[in-house]
C-alpha cells in the first residue's frame, strides 16, 4: 500500500510559524494536547508490538527452539543491533534472491518506522499557543545546547530565555501521527508475510507466492530496483588497472 510522503514528513517551525511562542520543559505539555498525546502513545505501543513480530521472525529464519530465539533477540539491547542480528539470520539461512527481499524490507520499511517511533520517544516535546491542534518535537540535543546557551548568556536559571532554532523544532500533528500509525499497523502485516516465506509448514509454492507479495510492497519494490541497477552498474564498469 502506498503512502502519502507528506504524511511522514515533519515540518519545521520556521515554515509553519516563525513567530510562534514556544513552551519547554513544561510538565504539563501532554496534557495540553490530550488528543495528540494519545496517538503518540498508540504508535509507541504499535512499535513494541513490531518488536514482538521481529523476534517471531527470528525465530522463523533460525527453525529454532522459541526459548533460543528469545534469548536471542532479548539479549539484544538495542533495536538497530536487533535489526542487525535477523539481517544475519537472513543472510545464513535463506538464498540470495530471498535475503535480498528480507533486506530491503528491513531497511526500507522496518529502519524508517523505528527512527519515528525512537523520536516520538525520546526527543523533546514542547508547545505553542499559536499552534493549538499541534505539538513540536526536537532532538533533546538541541534543546540542551540552547538552553545552556542561555545559562551562560543570562544570570538566574528561572528567568533564562531559551533560544530556539525554529528550523531544528518540528510541528506534530494529526497526520503526521496518523501517518505512521497506518505505516506501523500494514507493516505488521507484512512481516507476517515475511514470516510465512520461509514458515517450515508452508509449501515451497506457498513460499514463493509470500515472498512475491512482500517484493512487490512499494517501498521493496522501490529499493529492489535499485539494487538491481547499483548492481548492473558495476558489472558494466570496466575493471580497474592494477596499481
Amino acid at each position: 500500500m502506498p503512502f502519502d510522503e507528506a504524511d511522514f514528513a515533519m515540518q519545521p517551525l520556521s515554515r509553519v510559524k516563525p513567530d510562534a511562542l514556544v513552551n519547554w520543559g513544561d510538565s504539563t505539555t501532554m496534557a495540553q494536547r490530550p488528543q495528540l498525546a494519545a496517538k503518540i502513545c498508540h504508535c509507541i505501543t504499535q512499535w513494541s508490538e513490531i518488536e514482538i513480530f521481529l523476534g517471531a521472525f527470528l525465530g522463523v529464519l533460525l527453525h529454532t527452539n522459541h526459548q533460543a530465539a528469545v534469548a536471542m533477540y532479548s539479549g539484544v539491547e538495542s533495536r538497530a543491533a536487533q535489526l542487525r542480528l535477523i539481517t544475519s539470520a537472513a543472510k545464513a539461512s535463506v538464498p540470495p534472491e530471498h535475503f535480498d527481499v528480507f533486506s530491503v524490507f528491513l531497511s526500507a520499511v522496518v529502519r524508517p518506522l523505528m527512527k519515528e517511533r525512537d523520536k516520538l520517544a525520546h526527543w523533546s516535546w514542547g508547545y505553542s499557543p499559536d499552534l493549538p491542534d499541534s505539538l513540536l518535537l526536537s532532538d533533546p540535543s538541541h534543546t540542551l545546547e540552547n538552553f545552556m546557551l542561555a545559562l551562560r548568556t543570562q544570570p538566574g536559571v528561572e528567568n533564562a530565555a531559551v533560544p530556539t532554532n525554529f528550523d531544528r523544532v518540528f510541528v506534530v500533528g494529526d497526520s503526521f501521527l496518523d501517518g505512521i500509525s497506518k505505516r506501523a499497523a500494514t507493516t505488521k502485516t507484512h512481516l507476517r508475510v515475511a514470516m510465512a516465506s520461509v514458515w517450515d509448514h508452508n509449501s515451497p509454492k506457498e513460499h514463493a507466492e509470500y515472498l512475491l507479495r512482500l517484493s512487490n510492497v512499494p517501498q521493496v519494490r522501490e529499493g529492489l530496483d535499485r539494487l538491481a541497477q547499483g548492481r548492473q552498474k558495476t558489472q558494466e564498469a570496466p575493471p580497474q588497472a592494477p596499481r
